[in-house]
């Protein structure tokens, strides 16, 4: 290892007696495939490991901190894989023999594993650590722990193997090398830590249980997080992966320390769609970086969403009281739609705070007269000004986008999708399903990638994607100040079935299930856990003539609209038991 020296004095540690196989779980998402030069990314919460799906992996990142690249065990070529959030297992087939690999990210642990089984093993090569200076090394049974000079972490590469045994040595390019001669066909596990050393000792420990840390590595996001079902897996498992993705690009060890401003809009657009989605961690760590790169209209967008999803006021009103602040400097030269944005944001923080902040400051968010019981009055001679609406702002991004770079851009296609279900639904869902199923099975970022797999910043195009699904077809608005969920789904003419749960508003998560058969609309709405049931505005958009409504098999009498975009159907409810509701077509 070029520039690195042994210490004795570094501490060690025990690795377990044995560590369980691993490979056979079964798993809720993944996606199968020919081993092909597919770039893959497994995630963490705190670990990240890159590599392409028939080569070596050529990244693995703890903490933000690249800890090892260029991992490679086995000869022969890959002949397929099986890729899941955070676990990859592949076959391989040589001259000698076949071999199986797994490799596999614990959603919480500050490590990873990396396991061999079957013939025709090739010496285990990797290089630890190659970005630190002086590094320093001890070498010690089966493990190897390293210490570097800008680090008070320490990582520890461990080796369960019955011949193993590790050999440091020199590389003409300066980075580090371990190689490890063993022909063995018994299981090779190979554990990769970095933390305190008492964090580490935990970590070794809980090797013990890695076929347990296995399940939740093959799954999508916990519960409490919006997911749709409509029977085509390919569609609703690209939207569980798309969650855990937006969480751990966010939250975890896909992100720099420091954001670069060039980020500012992608934060929002990750920040609206763990919003809308029911992720309110990585919603909040969206906002606390936005306070940084943008504390104006960005920022105050986010922080007015987060207010009326969850209810908690606190980042609305300091970010109001910034945007009022007299010693403000002047806002910088708009962009194209930035004058809508800046009216948007103040309204949605405006809407937050109606409970929270006196009605002086609701009227200068909404730049409106003080009017008596919180109610705006229009200046004398002037019609009230619309609202701006989330609706309305999108689309002017994609007028204003057209013929520039952008729109030809991943990021570009995502809000025209977006956009496109306010106007044309059936032309919306195709172009929304369309990108969301390319990018789990064969998108040109890898394997479950809608954004490049580097470490740049936030997955923007999931994010707009997710918040496309959730503002635009299902027509996501929750008010939880007041208690009030607005649901509008626009229904596409040939999607007959699909079920979306975990829809937030305040503490509670909402479901809604939706199916056409022979002319009659029925969706169900029901409350899947809360303390307070909500009032649901429900304003379906169907493309039919309505004949008749019913509520609970009770006549309803709904307001009913006609529009270029089909018919409108207005009804309030409260959501104190399951409601069901039918449309009759003509």
């Amino acid at each position: 290892m070029s520039g690195s020296r042994e210490d004795p004095s570094l501490p060690s540690f025990t690795l377990p007696e044995s560590i369980p196989p691993i490979g056979h779980e079964e798993p809720d998402l993944a996606v199968a495939a020919p081993g092909a030069s597919s770039a893959f990314r497994l995630d963490g919460a705190r670990v990240s490991v890159h590599g392409t799906a028939n080569g070596p992996v050529t990244d693995v990142w703890i903490d933000g901190t690249r800890v090892a690249a260029e991992l490679d065990g086995w000869e022969g070529a890959v002949a397929n894989t099986v890729t899941s959030p955070g676990r990859m297992r592949r076959e391989r087939v040589g001259r000698v023999g076949s071999a199986e690999e797994v490799f596999l990210v614990p959603p919480s642990l500050p490590f990873a594993a990396f396991q061999w089984t079957g013939s025709g093993a090739a010496p285990l090569r990797l290089r630890a650590w190659p970005d630190a200076p002086g590094v320093r090394y001890r070498i010690e049974d089966r493990t190897l722990t390293l210490a570097a000079d800008d680090s008070d972490r320490l990582l520890v590469v461990g080796l369960m193997s019955g011949s193993g045994q590790w050999t440091v040595q020199d590389h003409a390019e300066g980075d580090g090398v371990l190689l490890v001669a063993n022909g063995s066909t018994a299981p090779r596990t190979l554990l990769l830590a970095l933390g305190t050393p008492d964090a580490l000792r935990t970590a070794m420990r809980s090797a013990r249980l890695l076929a347990t840390h296995e399940a939740p590595a093959t799954t999508g996001p916990g519960v409490g997080t919006m997911r749709l079902r409509t029977g085509v897996r390919e569609l609703d498992d690209a939207v569980a992966w798309m969650s855990g993705r937006l969480r751990h690009g966010v939250t975890g060890s896909g992100t720099r320390a420091t954001p670069a401003p060039l980020d500012q809009r992608a934060w929002l657009w990750a920040g609206l769609a763990a919003t809308a989605t029911g992720d309110e961690e990585s919603a909040e760590r969206c906002a606390s970086i936005l306070e940084r790169l943008a504390p104006d209209e960005e920022g105050a967008l986010l922080a007015g969403s987060i207010g009326l999803a969850t209810g908690k006021s606190g980042r609305a009103v300091t970010c109001a009281e910034r945007l009022l602040d007299p010693e403000l400097p002047p806002p910088a030269p708009h962009a194209p739609g930035a004058e809508m944005l800046r009216r948007l944001a103040r309204h949605r923080l405006a809407d937050a705070l109606r409970y929270a902040a006196p009605e002086e400051v609701l009227s200068r968010l909404r730049e409106e007269p003080v009017a008596r019981g919180g109610v705006g009055l229009p200046t004398v001679g002037t019609p009230p000004p619309n609202p701006p609406s989330l609706e309305s702002w999108i689309r002017s991004l994609v007028r204003d986008m057209r013929g520039r770079a952008v729109d030809r851009e991943d990021v570009g296609r995502a809000l025209r999708a977006w956009a496109d279900t306010y106007t044309n639904i059936d032309a919306g869902w195709a172009s929304w399903r369309s990108h969301v199923g390319e990018g789990l099975t064969n998108g040109h970022h890898g394997i479950a990638a809608w954004d490049g797999l580097d470490r740049a910043g936030p997955p923007a195009v999931t994010g707009l994607l997710l918040a496309g699904m959730a503002y635009g077809w299902l027509g996501s608005e929750p008010d939880a100040p007041v208690g009030r969920l607005r649901l509008a789904p626009r229904i596409p003419t040939h999607v007959t079935r699909f079920h979306v749960s975990g829809i937030p508003i305040g503490d509670a998560r909402v479901a809604l299930a939706y199916e056409r058969t022979n002319g009659t609309y029925r969706f169900e709405l029901e409350v899947e856990r809360g303390r307070v049931p909500p009032l649901v505005a429900f304003e379906p958009t169907l493309g039919c003539r309505v004949e008749r409504v019913r509520v609970d098999e009770a006549p309803a009498d709904p307001e009913i609209t006609l529009s270029g975009t089909g018919t409108t159907i207005r009804l309030q409810t409260p959501l104190d038991a399951k409601r069901r509701i039918e449309v009759d077509a003509r």
